[in-house]
């Protein structure tokens, strides 16, 4: 007989989300669903950090593309905080790019937003039962992974490039970038190039293509 989930007791969840309207509707979702229960929400990436700390919540879930702290840096960072937090990661888009960083940051589950109302309570159950919830693009991703065959060649970036080429393609600055980041305009220009190499990309309109296309930034 396989595992169930247990109704005596509430499941705890979290949701982040740097849109107040999704963070609302996933946050009635999951209230509407039995055994469950929200402890806490915020729209800002840097407060989850403190919900995680204070809650310790038994599931959160993130947003990939957030403006301040994409939900793959945001999943790092809240395991080192709760190392038996269980992540669901929303996503726009399914890509080999997404879900590998997310799989290597400890995400154990992907949503797309749009499939939200069939996939979000199966999602949920998955992760309380302790299991992955992995949709086939997700899947298929692992799979390949585990049988050493190439993701699609998908270039890895740093987390650093990977906040540069966000910040780049909603078109901020090398000086607002240094600001922001408390680095040199020198190490953004240089960071720059590393992006530029790594993704064979010939000027500004190809990183952001590149962006939207990849679920860093929003279309």
């Amino acid at each position: 007989m396989g595992a169930s989930i247990d109704t005596d007791r509430h499941h705890t969840a979290i949701v982040v989300d740097d849109h107040e309207i999704v963070v609302k509707g996933v946050c009635a979702a999951i209230a509407e669903k039995p055994g469950w229960r929200v402890v806490g929400s915020t729209t800002d990436p840097t407060q989850a950090l403190s919900l995680v700390t204070d809650l310790r919540p038994e599931v959160a879930v993130f947003d990939y593309s957030m403006v301040k702290m994409d939900g793959v840096e945001l999943t790092r960072r809240a395991l080192e905080l709760h190392p038996t937090l269980k992540v669901l990661i929303f996503t726009m888009h399914y890509n080999d790019l997404v879900i590998r960083d997310a799989l290597l940051a400890g995400a154990q589950g992907f949503i797309l937003k749009s499939d939200v109302t069939s996939t979000l309570d199966a999602g949920l159950d998955a992760l309380a039962l302790g299991e992955p919830f992995l949709p086939g693009p997700a899947a298929n991703v692992l799979l390949r992974a585990y049988l050493g065959k190439p993701t699609d060649d998908v270039p890895v970036l740093t987390p650093r490039e990977r906040e540069i080429i966000k910040l780049i393609a909603r078109g901020h600055s090398g000086k607002e970038i240094a600001i922001q980041l408390a680095i040199s305009p020198k190490t953004v220009e240089v960071h720059r190039a590393s992006i530029h190499r790594k993704l064979n990309l010939r000027n500004l309109a190809d990183l952001v293509r590149y962006a939207i296309r990849n679920g860093l930034i929003d279309p």
